[in-house]
């Protein structure tokens, strides 16, 4: 038991970037960011708590997905792209 308290910890993997909290308010989606505890309070006042998710914007980042990025969800850019899978 000693032995393991020397390892390091292991995280879950991923990139580690910060992801949101997604919020269903009615029959709108707000994005929503944990502010790390050392940001500056002048930048907080800035910055809007929430931002609403619209289909158009899910659209455009869909369609600027590149292929890479395709790939590594487990997508062909042949076969099945993001922007496909939604109706305009």
């Amino acid at each position: 038991a000693e032995g393991d308290a020397d390892e390091p910890k292991k995280g879950h993997g991923g990139c580690g970037h910060i992801q949101p909290a997604i919020r269903k308010e009615g029959l709108k989606l707000f994005v929503q960011y944990k502010r790390p505890k050392d940001e500056n309070e002048d930048v907080k006042s800035m910055q809007p708590d929430k931002w609403l998710i619209t289909p158009s914007g899910v659209y455009m980042m869909f369609k600027k997905m590149s292929d890479s990025d395709l790939h590594l969800i487990g997508l062909l850019d042949e076969y099945a792209c993001p922007e496909w899978m939604i109706r305009t």
